[in-house]
């Protein structure tokens, strides 16, 4: 059964200014006041039981109700991967870039676009793919592009 949860978070202060960790530990060690301030995140986070049985800890939203249904959504599709009923639209996106590549290439020549188009186009989305190091679909983000 999935969980949502918010993670507890501490941050330091030294003089009034955040510092990290492992400044707070060297002020601490010469005698520097820190002070330590315990929170809780905005954001809610899942803990659900994946396909394979393993725990999975994925972040959720700031809004408590909208995380509950992303739950039930994510606990739902693992409940389903589990017994064998794959997602199409998963299964597409989870594909290697190459195959969808030459798939492209395919079609580009079959509508009957000239060679130097569809060499150009190719080399370009290549370039991007490998500058982004995209490997699937799912992987591409369009600030990397």
């Amino acid at each position: 059964m999935a969980t949502i949860f918010r993670k507890t978070v501490t941050r330091y202060l030294a003089g009034g200014k955040r510092v990290s960790k492992a400044k707070a530990r060297q002020l601490e060690a010469q005698g520097v006041p820190v002070q330590r301030i315990t929170t809780k995140t905005r954001k809610w986070y899942i803990r659900y039981p994946g396909p394979d049985g393993r725990s999975r800890e994925v972040p959720g939203y700031t809004d408590k109700a909208a995380t509950q249904a992303l739950a039930v959504k994510l606990e739902r599709n693992a409940v389903r991967e589990a017994a064998g009923l794959v997602n199409p639209v998963d299964q597409y996106l989870a594909d290697p870039v190459e195959k969808h590549l030459a798939d492209f290439q395919q079609h580009l020549q079959s509508k009957g676009d000239s060679a130097d188009h569809v060499q150009r186009t190719v080399a370009r989305i290549t370039k991007t793919l490998h500058g982004t190091a995209a490997r699937r679909l799912a992987d591409i983000n369009p600030s990397r592009v």
